[in-house]
């Protein structure tokens, strides 16, 4: 049952990823184009502005499938109840208090300040602004779909409603690209079919299993279980929001409209590539929490190799090809007059490498209920990072930023975690 789940989660994994892919590759030089520099350094801005909220899932995301997996297991169906219901709760009232202080924010200082971009009309910026918080919330909501159904190894209904957002996402640029173009709608063309699919499986996922709405639910009975695994993987995003949307802030505070445009693209196909990378970690996380569950840790070790061996290939891969073809396809992309500096395109190679190690072993560690004090490494890692690319975008620009995330992500948590999933997962099944 689990390698058939597995492979169902794989084959289509596959499909939605390559969809997913195809989507991005074809948004961003589209909106480059339709909205001009200006107003699509805007639209990466804001995203950057409101990607911390992701945060206020405190960690749940990744934490849920071992916890579901574990319950089921065990067909304690009111642990499974109060897993789920407490999730919903929490995320709903954390939405909606995320929503009033942002909308409230908006009405006392200009969207514009906020992201500092004062080539686009404030108007324009505010609904903009006003649009991103919403889809925002709606998102935070829905994510606990894939968290749920990976617990149950149903992640191919998650694949499957992402495949189908995505052939909506390619329609919707067609128009897009033909209509009138403002970031309201490219926001809701890229993110909204997805969001509401998300939501529409929360909903299925209480009609397949009705025992998970009937009932009370102990808000802090479940909670006091969640807490120690969602808290350091909560750190983890919180590292993650750091060293992947603030410096796009940063850089737009400190090096203007053009570097912003440079440095915000390569951050979103970097970004665009660990959600493909997500292809290898998301079916394995449902997979060793079940086989962690089952005491089957022989199987852990072997899906630990192949996966370090595979991401290893990828990215050792992708690195070869950054480096001697790196800046020719990004002008290929998005446009020959788009200015890229020197090493740039490198720095991110590297980082996004050492960024992949880590993912994998967080994931694994994850799945396995083994995150004691990785949490700590974590902010150490990303307030690092930040640190030391602010100072060095003060002197070498975006190349500035990208090597202090370099050191920071090498510095600490690329021989921390290799140590723990050492510890915590490889050394006791040798044992």
């Amino acid at each position: 049952m689990r390698k058939r789940r597995l492979t169902y989660a794989l084959v289509m994994g596959v499909v939605s990823k390559t969809l997913a892919v195809t989507v991005q590759w074809l948004a961003l030089p589209l909106a480059l184009k339709a909205l001009g520099t200006e107003r699509y350094a805007a639209f990466l801005a804001l995203q950057a502005l409101v990607a911390w909220a992701s945060l206020l899932a405190l960690g749940l995301a990744p934490s849920l499938p071992r916890f579901v997996s574990a319950a089921s297991v065990a067909n304690d169906r009111d642990l499974q109840r109060n897993i789920f219901q407490t999730a919903i709760i929490y995320l709903f009232a954390a939405c909606v208090a995320f929503a009033l202080v942002m909308l409230a924010l908006g009405y006392f200082v200009s969207p514009s300040k906020l992201v500092a971009i004062h080539g686009v009309a404030p108007g324009q910026i505010f609904s903009a602004y006003k649009a991103v918080v919403l889809l925002t919330c709606f998102q935070l909501i829905g994510s606990v779909a894939p968290s749920i159904r990976g617990g149950y190894q149903e992640l191919h209904y998650s694949y499957t409603w992402a495949a189908i957002a995505n052939l909506m996402v390619m329609v919707g640029l067609f128009h897009f690209t033909s209509g009138t173009s403002t970031i309201v709608t490219f926001l809701i063309t890229i993110y909204g079919p997805l969001t509401a699919l998300m939501l529409i499986d929360m909903v299925l996922i209480s009609i397949q299993r009705p025992y998970l709405v009937r009932g009370g639910v102990q808000l802090v009975q479940t909670g006091k279980r969640l807490a120690p695994q969602a808290g350091n993987a909560l750190a983890a995003q919180f590292s993650y929001f750091l060293v992947s949307f603030l410096p796009t802030l940063i850089v737009a505070h400190l090096a203007g409209t053009q570097a912003t445009a440079a440095f915000g693209s390569i951050m979103q196909v970097l970004i665009l590539a660990g959600s493909g990378m997500n292809l290898i970690y998301q079916p394995l996380v449902p997979a060793i929490a079940n086989a962690y569950a089952h005491h089957d840790r022989l199987w852990v070790r072997r899906a630990y190799f192949r996966a370090a061996s595979l991401v290893t290939l990828i990215c050792g891969t992708g690195l070869l090809i950054d480096i001697f073809f790196g800046e020719f396809l990004l002008h290929r992309w998005l446009g020959a007059d788009f200015l890229i500096p020197p090493l740039l395109t490198l720095m991110l190679g590297i980082y996004f490498s050492i960024w992949m190690i880590n993912v994998m072993h967080f994931n694994f560690l994850a799945a396995t209920g083994s995150l004691h004090r990785v949490g700590k490494a974590y902010l150490i890692e990303g307030l690092l990072s930040i640190s030391l690319g602010t100072l060095l975008t003060h002197f070498f620009g975006t190349t500035g930023m990208a090597a202090g995330l370099v050191v920071g992500t090498a510095c600490v948590n690329l021989w921390f975690m290799s140590l723990q999933v050492w510890r915590q997962v490889i050394r006791p099944i040798q044992a």
